[in-house]
């Protein structure tokens, strides 16, 4: 969004609120600035629009879950007897 964004009371108030404790709800955020879940809602969805906050964030344990790492490796190779010999040799890694 462009434009310039003015910041009332609230605005800051939420953002001093979010930087110590990420993870409040949005109703114990209201409760706590004695506003609704649904204004502070709003009022974060702006300061996202604005890029004021950088969206929110998931970060899950996969190995807690049983997952391994998993990647996807391309290799391009000038010759064909390269790929035959890459793939004895690293045969036991290609399942």
């Amino acid at each position: 969004m462009h434009g310039k964004l003015n910041l009332d009371k609230l605005d800051l108030q939420i953002i001093h609120e979010m930087m110590e404790n990420a993870e409040i709800s949005y109703a114990d955020l209201g409760k706590k600035l004695f506003v609704s879940g649904g204004t502070i809602h709003v009022r974060i969805k702006k300061l996202q629009e604005f890029g004021i906050v950088k969206g929110t964030r998931l970060n899950v344990d996969l190995k807690q879950l049983g997952y391994d790492v998993i990647a996807f490796i391309g290799i391009y190779l000038k010759k064909v007897l390269y790929t035959i010999r890459l793939q004895k040799n690293y045969a036991r890694y290609l399942k």
